[in-house]
């Protein structure tokens, strides 16, 4: 529940990784109507979900457009079984994937 006081977007895109050739999803949610975005990360063995429990959401949606997402292997996200689904550069184009949405 937003309350009405700021926004809340729950999109998943679907894109190929150029470097598998695979379909991965990648879900992301934005909140807040800040004139300034931060794109929120998480850490290994988390999702997007913690960024709420931690209260950092509660703290700067007032301020801040934030754009949290779970990085494949995580959360709503593709849990590809391959190790190479997970180079560094397959995770950066998820970023900018969803920041292209």
């Amino acid at each position: 529940d937003n309350g009405g006081h700021f926004s809340y977007y729950m999109p998943q895109i679907i894109r190929e990784d150029k470097q598998t050739g695979s379909k991965i999803s990648i879900y992301y949610e934005v909140v807040g109507d800040g004139p300034e975005t931060i794109v929120m990360h998480h850490g290994n063995g988390n999702c997007s979900r913690d960024w709420y429990t931690l209260g950092y959401v509660a703290v700067l949606k007032s301020y801040f457009k934030l754009v949290l997402l779970d990085s494949r292997g995580y959360g709503q996200s593709s849990k590809p079984h391959d190790v190479e689904e997970y180079s560094l550069k397959s995770k950066a184009e998820d970023t900018i994937a969803v920041l292209d949405d």
